[in-house]
């Protein structure tokens, strides 16, 4: 694929006369495009070059047998590969989705039926979203980089702390990790006011980050690729400064199984992600503020 020329993923449960339609109109738009129906066993490999993933008819993908499965597969597979989301959908299902997966609620929303055009003029607009959001995560990591020279040239003139350290702020500190970038910045917006609150994107960087800093809590997502929330929490549990911090899970599971197998490690206690933030607040200040 040239350099220039924009990929578009369309995933649905099934082929559809309506995705092909707008395939078509994409095509003759000038991007290049990618149908995924029902098998996402590849998705990673198939979307690793898309801007913008365009998932048609949430709602038939999640009432699948295999739903779960799925979601949790695309989920991962849109964090791991930066792809923006576009979700095409019956108006009547939009709330009902977002109840249930909030981590949704930052993505754009199209009501079926679609207008070709104005279907056009999304995706270009999330295109540029996509692009900005790269620039300003590259500017990140360099920032980050000179941030550690800075700090490795400083460590070699002073000797490191003995353990993490309180940043002076009055306020409990609160980590959340999540994979999920959206989802862990909206749960912040909820509770900054109240609490100093960081956010970590990956397991192993959590443990970086405790290594440093002292927390009072921690909301961990217990779904994550790579180093997922049970293995952060026994590593966390294995350590002399992070074994006594209390740790609750963020979990998109609400059967009486999963739930079930989410207590079995003794965390503090369970959020599920379709939590309201009246009750995620209610519930920090119980164990927190008591």
């Amino acid at each position: 694929m040239a350099d220039n020329i924009k990929k578009i993923a369309f995933l649905m449960d099934k082929s559809s006369i309506v995705v092909k339609g707008l395939e078509k109109r994409t095509q003759a738009a000038g991007y290049e495009t990618i149908s995924i129906a029902g098998n996402f066993d590849k998705l990673g490999e198939q979307i690793k070059d898309a801007s913008v993933v365009v998932l048609y008819n949430l709602q038939d993908i999640i009432e699948d047998k295999y739903g779960t499965k799925n979601l949790i597969l695309i989920k991962d597979q849109l964090a791991d590969h930066d792809c923006n989301l576009i979700l095409i959908g019956e108006a009547l299902d939009r709330e009902v989705i977002m109840k249930a997966h909030p981590e949704f609620i930052a993505c754009r929303w199209i009501d079926r039926p679609v207008d070709p055009d104005l279907f056009i003029t999304e995706i270009e607009d999330e295109i540029e979203r996509h692009e900005e959001k790269l620039i300003r995560k590259q500017l990140e990591k360099e920032e980050e980089e000179t941030k550690e020279k800075k700090e490795s040239r400083e460590n070699k003139e002073a000797p490191a702390p003995a353990g993490p350290v309180d940043d002076g702020d009055p306020r409990k500190k609160i980590l959340i990790v999540d994979d999920d970038s959206n989802y862990a910045g909206m749960v912040r917006s909820w509770i900054k006011d109240k609490y100093k609150t960081d956010i970590v994107t990956a397991g192993m960087q959590a443990i970086t980050f405790l290594m440093k800093k002292k927390v009072d809590l921690i909301l961990l997502d217990y779904e994550m690729p790579v180093v997922d929330g049970p293995q952060v929490l026994q590593m966390l549990r294995q350590e002399e400064t992070t074994k006594n911090i209390p740790v609750v899970f963020l979990t998109g599971v609400s059967t009486v199984e999963g739930v079930k197998r989410v207590m079995e490690l003794k965390p503090l206690g369970y959020i599920l992600k379709s939590t309201t933030s009246e009750d995620l607040i209610k519930f920090l200040d119980e164990k927190l503020l008591k």
